[in-house]
């Protein structure tokens, strides 16, 4: 059998079609590199703030959790922590938030022919608790507390 001549238009029909075949994967690694930036921007967010606000925390705490104490001494350390926990709670629903898309995209980045869902905004601390907090770093000690009450 003899094979067909190879035409002009022959050739170019066969480097498109070679070229479609090849831009699938070439775009499908493309999008897997992007998500996998967004993912690695999201966790170096929560490294950034869990270790500063970490150590602010830790400050904060006066009495640490391995103390073996009466039980009032105790209970007032469970007292305090609970207070210092209701403090942070924008800090630690922010940290959820960007683990939470950092997740996302990292099973995104591993299926980039998958749909991914619509980022949803991240949550802003209120501005009376970026006060406090910008007193406190600020040296009022009271800022926090202050906060906690009001």
């Amino acid at each position: 059998m003899r094979l067909p001549r190879l035409t002009t238009r022959r050739l170019m029909l066969i480097v498109a079609g070679a070229a479609v075949l090849m831009a699938g994967p070439a775009k499908l690694w493309q999008r897997s590199m992007r998500f996998e930036g967004l993912a690695l921007a999201h966790r170096e967010e929560i490294g950034s703030l869990q270790f500063s606000d970490l150590e602010l925390y830790l400050a904060l705490c006066s009495v640490q959790a391995g103390h073996e104490g009466t039980p009032a001494e105790r209970r007032r350390f469970l007292e305090e922590f609970e207070r210092y926990d209701r403090v942070f709670l924008p800090l630690r629903t922010f940290c959820e938030y960007h683990a939470g898309q950092a997740m996302k995209y990292e099973a995104a980045a591993a299926r980039p022919w998958s749909s991914v869902a619509t980022d949803t905004p991240p949550p802003r601390p209120t501005v009376a608790y970026l006060k406090a907090i910008r007193a406190w770093m600020n040296g009022d000690f009271r800022a926090l507390a202050a906060y906690d009450r009001g």
